[in-house]
């Protein structure tokens, strides 16, 4: 009996990067109370509390137009590495130097870690995944982030905030990917010459405006969702404990739906799709505005409204993949995430201006205006023959 040639080894380049994405998304997921709680302990205001949110959307910010470039330099995996053991270095920082500054620093330092994660792993599996699939791919990459984000949650729950346990184990889930890297898995081509320039990402939004458009709204609208919604909460009339409450429906909304969402992409194009997810975006909020304080309706519309607009970044990555291929999809992946980074840098600021000068209806209302307006874009943009250049 021959052996098996070399070609018929198993590809396990999809699992990897699904694997790695878990592993920061557990990292994620602990991480946000696990900080909050004990900087709130510390007396750090909830503005000092909120310039975390801005280390992170900042990190990315920074960190995006230069991956491109080690990629070329550095194999795919090494870079994986290089993320996943910066991540763990900081869960030790944190222990290590309790002070609000020290956190700060090691906040910006995990946040680049997670940027050359995610645009390493979604480049990586939007190269290995069929055409006529990558909208169910990228379902399951925004699924289980979202799944693995409230694990990392659960854990702080179970195993509370203070000592050295929960920082160890944010330590030990962020290694535990360095053991899926041995795994067999074709990788994708490195980015070349004026692919791996940070201006390239540049030439990737000129190239697809359209497109970038998308994450710029999701993370404006994800980053102001999940930091406003308990107080929106407690302005309508709530117990906190239904503000808890829609934060779990908003990330139960995002695991199930996404999925579905791909496959409608698959099935019914990545424009429709996206249409319709941003029509959502922009009529769910008001609803549930206005069911006031009916706690199955409002809870019924945050998990509705949550995963339907997730689906502007999970449809809008399947696009990206059909404009970019090969050795300059790296780099397209980059200035998409460089821009999810610019919409998390402004959208929060744009919905609390919105909610401190007309209540919980402006905030709703200001959610709702931004979906409207890349729906809006995306109708102009295509009627006027846009469609090929978006």
């Amino acid at each position: 009996m021959t052996a098996a040639p070399s070609s018929a080894v198993r590809d396990f380049a999809i699992p990897i990067a699904l694997g790695c994405v878990a592993c920061g998304g557990a990292a994620i997921g602990l991480a946000f109370p696990l900080l909050a709680y004990n900087l709130d302990d510390w007396g750090v205001s909830e503005a000092g509390i909120g310039l975390f949110t801005l280390a992170s959307a900042f990190s990315t910010v920074v960190a995006t137009p230069f991956i491109p470039a080690l990629l070329a330099r550095f194999s795919i995996r090494t870079v994986l590495a290089a993320a996943l053991s910066m991540t763990a270095l900081a869960f030790m920082g944190y222990f290590a130097f309790q002070s609000p500054s020290a956190w700060f620093g090691f906040r910006f330092l995990a946040g680049v870690a997670l940027s050359m994660l995610f645009v390493s792993c979604e480049a990586w599996a939007l190269d290995r995944a069929s055409p006529a699939k990558r909208g169910l791919v990228m379902g399951l990459f925004a699924s289980t982030f979202a799944g693995a984000m409230a694990l990392g949650g659960g854990i702080v729950a179970l195993v509370g905030y203070d000592g050295f346990a929960p920082f160890a184990i944010g330590s030990l889930i962020s290694l535990a990917g360095l053991f899926l890297l041995t795994l067999p898995g074709r990788t994708p081509p490195s980015p070349e010459g004026a692919s791996a320039s940070p201006k390239a990402l540049w030439a990737r939004i000129k190239a697809a405006p359209l497109v970038m458009a998308a994450p710029f709204a999701m993370g404006a609208i994800e980053t102001a969702k999940y930091n406003l919604i308990p107080i929106y909460a407690r302005r309508v009339g709530f117990p906190d404990e239904l503000g808890a409450a829609m934060i779990t429906a908003a990330g139960l909304g995002v695991l199930m739906l996404q999925p579905l969402l791909g496959l409608m992409a698959d099935r019914f194009g990545v424009k429709r799709s996206l249409a319709f997810c941003a029509a959502a975006g922009a009529v769910l909020p008001l609803l549930i505005a206005g069911f006031g304080t009916a706690e199955g309706p409002v809870l019924a519309g945050v998990f509705a409204y949550s995963g339907l607009v997730t689906g502007l970044y999970t449809i809008g990555i399947v696009w990206l993949a059909r404009r970019f291929s090969g050795a300059t999809l790296a780099s397209g992946n980059a200035a998409f995430a460089l821009c999810y980074g610019l919409g998390q840098m402004l959208g929060p600021a744009g919905a609390g201006a919105a909610f401190t000068a007309f209540g919980p209806i402006g905030f709703m209302a200001g959610l709702s205006a931004v979906a409207a307006l890349y729906l809006a874009l995306l109708a102009c943009f295509l009627a006027f023959g846009g469609a090929r250049s978006a």
